[in-house]
C-alpha cells in the first residue's frame, strides 16, 4: 500500500506548512530538502532527508523504501530578480530537476503528483 507523502522542500516556508498539516492530519510524510533556504527546525512532522530533488538514486530510494504515494513539490526557485541574473540555475532546477522527478515518480509508479511554484 502507497500512503507516504513525499514533500520536496518541505523545510520552506510553503513546504513546512504543509508538512505540518499533514502531520496534524495524521499522514505520514517525508521531507525531502537541501536546505538552502530552508530550515531543518521547521519540519515539525515526518522524516526529514537532507539531499537535492536532482539527486536521482536519491529521489528513486526514497520513492520506494517509504512506498511513497503521492509527492508534493514545492522545491522551486521563486526569486524573480535572481532568475532573471541567472537564468540557467532555475531553468537547471525548476525545469531540469522537476522532470527528473517526475520521471522519478512514473518509473515507481507513483500515482499523485502535487506541483507548487
Amino acid at each position: 500500500m502507497r500512503d507516504t507523502i513525499l514533500v520536496t522542500g518541505g523545510a520552506g516556508y510553503i513546504g513546512s506548512h504543509v508538512v505540518r498539516q499533514l502531520g496534524e492530519a495524521g499522514e505520514q510524510v517525508v521531507v525531502l530538502d537541501n536546505l538552502s533556504t530552508g530550515f531543518a527546525d521547521a519540519v515539525l512532522h515526518g522524516t526529514l532527508v537532507q539531499g537535492d530533488v536532482g539527486d536521482s538514486k536519491l529521489v528513486t530510494k526514497l520513492l520506494r523504501e517509504h512506498a511513497v504515494g503521492a509527492v508534493m513539490h514545492f522545491a522551486a526557485h521563486t526569486i524573480v530578480p535572481e532568475s532573471v541574473e541567472n537564468p540557467l540555475k532555475y531553468y537547471g532546477n525548476n525545469t531540469c530537476k522537476t522532470r527528473n522527478l517526475l520521471q522519478a515518480c512514473q518509473v515507481a509508479g507513483v500515482p499523485h503528483f502535487v506541483f507548487s511554484s
